[in-house]
């Protein structure tokens, strides 16, 4: 279960916003109903620098199972919602670069 996981150990400040966008893909379907387009690529543009400064300063693969399981349960949450809203956009994400 997702609530046995440390999303805000000892990085708190980073990894808060992190996971309060990934996990709330509610946002996506609010864009859509509204129609608005730039609200979604702001949205998404956001979602990808906070990931980005997360993943710079929080090794995802550690020796603590928990902190690890966390870090990829984030990473994973992250992919989707940008996929999700990237197929909203009717953009196809380059699967490596």
């Amino acid at each position: 279960m997702i609530e046995e996981f440390d999303f805000r150990s000892e990085e708190q400040g980073k990894t808060d916003k992190t996971y309060e966008i990934a996990l709330r893909p509610k946002h996506l379907e609010d864009f859509a109903n509204e129609r608005s387009p730039h609200s979604l690529v702001h949205f998404l543009k956001e979602l990808a620098a906070d990931f980005h400064s997360f993943y710079e300063t929080n090794p995802v693969l550690v020796e603590n199972d928990t902190v690890a399981n966390s870090r990829l349960i984030i990473t994973k949450a992250t992919q989707i919602v940008l996929q999700n809203g990237l197929e909203l956009l009717s953009v196809k994400p380059l699967s490596k670069m």
